[in-house]
This record gives C-alpha cells, structure tokens and sequence, in this order.
C-alpha cells in the first residue's frame, strides 16, 4: 500500500528482511530508525492513529572486529610524506589531526582557517581544536605537539600560498576546499601505495584504542571522542581488546 494509513508492522517487517537480503544489516538498522520516525511523526501530526512499529525491534547488527591499523604501518605511512611538496605537508597535517584526535572524517574535513580566532576551529597556541560532530555538538579535543607542528609547516608553508588561501576551510586541494571524500581518498591511495588497506575510521578506532590501553577514564576517552552513550566506550573497548590479546599472547614464552 502507498496510503500511510494503511501500512502495518507486517509491510514494515516485509521491507527489513527485504534490506536484510539485499543490503548490509547495518544499512537496515538504519533504515529501520528512519521508518520509526518517520511513523512517530505521523502519529504525533495524527495522519494515523498509531505507529505500526510500535512494538517491533530493529534488526540486530552482528559485532565485527574492527582492523586497527599497526603502529609500524603507520609510522611508515608518516614518514611516506615527509617532503616539502603542499601535497606532503597538507596530507601529513590530516593524519596527524586524525591520529592526535581520533575525530571523524565528517569533523576532520569541517574545520575552518580564518585570521580571527573567534572564527577559526584549529587553536596552535592552545593546542586545541574545536569539532563539531553528530546533532551538532561542539566539543574541544587536544591536538599533540607532532600534530601542532605538521599543522603550522601546512599553513605557513603550504597553505599560505594556495590560490584559494582565502577560503574558510582549513584543507584545499587542486580546486578550492578538499571535500571528506577526498580526504577519504588520500588516506585510501596513500596506504595502497604502501601496501596496505586503510580508512579514516581505523584511525578513529587506532585512537580509541590508545586511550584505552593508557588507562584513561571512561568519562575523558568519552568526552575526546565525542560520546554521549557509555555504551561506545564498551564498543570500541570490545573490538580492541582482541587485537590487545593478541598482542599480549605473542609475548609469552613457548609452553614447550
């Protein structure tokens, strides 16, 4: 049926399992809370008497472990750009941010450069840069002495003499503002070439991991991380403690 009205939980149980077959469980997870609030919209506005999802539960998303990358490949991948080319020292002030952070791709590709403070997201002197992330939330994270640095050789060096240095965003590419697709990219074609798969949210998680290992309190990995459900810190804590394990198993004496 095309009639709101007339769409029940047995439809809506129908396109799930449909999206379940056909698409990842997480993309039918998602599209699952979409339809919900979609039907809680209509029943609030009264186009229907009641959701027909009232009673239905989203779909569960199996637990993946998530590839954190070693320290060694990404030590190879800071050293691949130790070079003075704008590409170099552009491509070595994002992994820095997004190893110094663990901020996502989305707050990472955001971030603003202008000549007032006031406006301007990245704070040298402080060594603070403010994100914003989901629903908008403005938090502050610390950027580390490596990541202050590979910034302020970017703008002196680099930046400043960009065509589009007068624009708001902090990274430029060829063509004005160097959008997160292509940031995802350069982190992607930069580890291919070392032979290596790689992504924008392993280093999220490669960070994650680095607060837990330090023993940092939940409420700080939280409040760096840009969490609001302590259930995130259990997340990212269960999917790296195998890579912990591993690591600790490697270092024990052969039994025989």
């Amino acid at each position: 049926p095309t009639a709101v009205s007339a769409i029940t939980s047995e439809h809506v149980g129908a396109f799930i399992e449909d999206q379940l077959a056909r698409r990842s469980p997480a993309t039918a997870k998602v599209r699952f809370a979409s339809l919900r609030v979609f039907f809680n919209w209509l029943a609030a506005e009264g186009e229907i008497p009641a959701s027909p999802m009232v009673r239905m539960r989203a779909p569960k998303q199996p637990e993946r472990i998530m590839d954190i990358p070693s320290d060694d490949d990404i030590k190879r991948l800071l050293v691949s750009m130790r070079g003075d080319a704008f590409v170099d020292l552009r491509d070595l002030a994002i992994i820095r941010t997004y190893l110094s952070t663990g901020a996502r791709l989305s707050e990472v590709a955001a971030l603003h450069w202008t000549a007032d403070p006031a406006t301007n997201d990245v704070d040298l002197d402080g060594r603070m840069v403010r994100l914003v992330g989901k629903g908008d939330r403005e938090r502050v994270s610390y950027l580390d002495a490596k990541a202050v640095k590979a910034l302020d050789r970017y703008v002196r060096r680099g930046r400043r003499g960009h065509p589009d240095a007068d624009s708001e965003w902090l990274w430029l590419g060829k063509k004005g503002r160097l959008t997160y697709s292509g940031i995802s990219q350069m982190i992607r074609d930069r580890a291919a070439k070392l032979g290596f798969k790689l992504h924008p949210h392993q280093l999220r998680h490669w960070r994650a991991d680095k607060y837990k290992a330090s023993g940092m309190a939940d409420g700080h990995s939280m409040a760096l991380m840009g969490w609001r459900d302590p259930g995130m810190v259990r997340r990212y804590g269960k999917q790296n403690e195998a890579q912990r394990a591993l690591e600790a198993a490697r270092r024990l004496p052969d039994d025989l």
